[in-house]
């Protein structure tokens, strides 16, 4: 076999392989998985904590949580503590 002809054999089973790669399932997509929705249920903590930012990045679904900044609610949070 010549050395083009082994070039041509080696590129076509690396080309087979990369093609191949894609149809066997990864083991590690489960664990991947999980590590996406504990990010997600930590951003969600993160939002639902601090309204302000949630507001920034253009969530609106915790306005209702904002602090009063007045001197009557900071009345009424000193009295709560």
């Amino acid at each position: 076999m010549s050395a083009q002809t082994k070039r041509h054999a080696r590129y076509w089973r690396l080309t087979a392989i990369l093609l191949l790669f894609p149809a066997f399932p990864s083991v590690a997509w489960p664990q991947t998985n999980g590590l996406h929705k504990l990010f997600s249920d930590y951003y969600e903590f993160r939002l639902r904590e601090d309204p302000g930012t949630a507001t920034f990045v253009g969530r609106n679904d915790y306005n209702d949580r904002w602090d009063d900044p007045s001197p009557v609610g900071a009345g009424a949070r000193d009295q709560k503590r």
